[in-house]
């Protein structure tokens, strides 16, 4: 899970790993934690990966009988065995012991009803057929045989809660009844499950001609009907602007606020009334100049007509 999480894949929400521990103990719910790691760092390295992992195992029997029976054995390993001086480590008691206790316990149920029958007990017929088809209780529950003398085994799913910060029992499955029961809600790093396999396989080998026809065929139309409305909608508002701009009385030209071109205009218009003002002088003068010119020569006529008729 350490090599899952250095590749991104524990912590993407692509990824499921499924791990079978048929002996999976009372250390399952915590299976990440290490006392000899040196630093907490790599416990919560740990941890992250483990939340990408369902473990599948044994169902463990939740009846306080069972419980007590479990106290018992870790209570025996300690005191007869020194088992964690010897090893180091705490004991852990998995499912195989519960189940070999069972064992022994459906024998005896067998052979005591071998004897009283009057049946030989050393026949092994005749013991084997008390065990099968049949159902007793057990360290860990109801016990339930098959007619072929097999024993139908409950499995649990363990999930890492990350409120309870365990791995907790979400669903499991009867053997008896052959069902699977939910018993509490999954956790999913990327929020939901992961795609069992990706739209065209692992090898492309679902789609290798691509996508239908009919799917460019949609996406081109759209893609093509998305363009025209955009130009549409640009061209259309860039019209409404330039109608809205044309209709203000109150625009003017940029000219008009040019200092430069003012101080010109100005200029402009001093040169011209100057030079309109020297042609109106002339004009005068001229006018003056002429009326003078056309008033002595009336004197001259005049005069000559008086001295005609006076030497008459």
């Amino acid at each position: 899970m350490l090599a899952a999480y250095d590749l991104g894949m524990a912590t993407s929400g692509e990824y499921v790993f499924i791990n079978i521990d048929v002996s999976t103990g009372s250390h399952a719910e915590r299976p990440w934690l290490r006392s000899n790691d040196t630093t907490s760092l790599e416990n919560e390295k740990a941890k992250k990966a483990y939340q990408a992992l369902k473990t599948i195992s044994l169902r463990r029997s939740d009846l306080d009988e069972y419980k007590n029976f479990e106290s018992r054995v870790k209570e025996r390993a300690e005191k007869k065995y020194n088992y964690s001086a010897k090893t180091g480590k705490e004991y852990e008691m998995n499912n195989f012991i519960s189940a070999f206790y069972d064992a022994l316990l459906l024998y005896a149920i067998a052979l005591n009803e071998t004897l009283t029958e009057g049946l030989d007990p050393r026949n092994g017929q005749n013991i084997t057929s008390k065990m099968w088809s049949r159902t007793f209780v057990g360290i860990t529950g109801n016990v339930s045989i098959d007619e072929n003398g097999d024993r139908y085994s409950d499995y649990s799913l363990l999930d890492l809660d990350p409120q309870q910060d365990k791995f907790v029992e979400v669903a499991y499955y009867s053997g008896a009844s052959n069902e699977l029961k939910q018993v509490a809600e999954f956790h999913w790093v990327g929020g939901s499950p992961p795609k069992d396999s990706p739209i065209c396989g692992w090898d492309h080998s679902k789609c290798p001609e691509g996508y239908p026809f009919y799917v460019y065929l949609l996406s081109g139309s759209t893609i093509f009907i998305l363009i025209l409305m955009s130009g549409f909608i640009y061209f259309w508002r860039r019209y409404r602007l330039e109608a809205e701009l044309a209709a203000m009385s109150w625009k003017i030209r940029w000219e008009d606020l040019d200092g430069d071109e003012m101080k010109k205009d100005k200029k402009k218009s001093r040169r011209m009334r100057r030079l309109h003002g020297f042609s109106f002088e002339s004009e005068a003068l001229l006018r003056s100049c002429s009326r003078t010119s056309n008033g002595s020569e009336n004197v001259r006529i005049l005069f000559f007509f008086f001295y005609f008729f006076y030497f008459l």
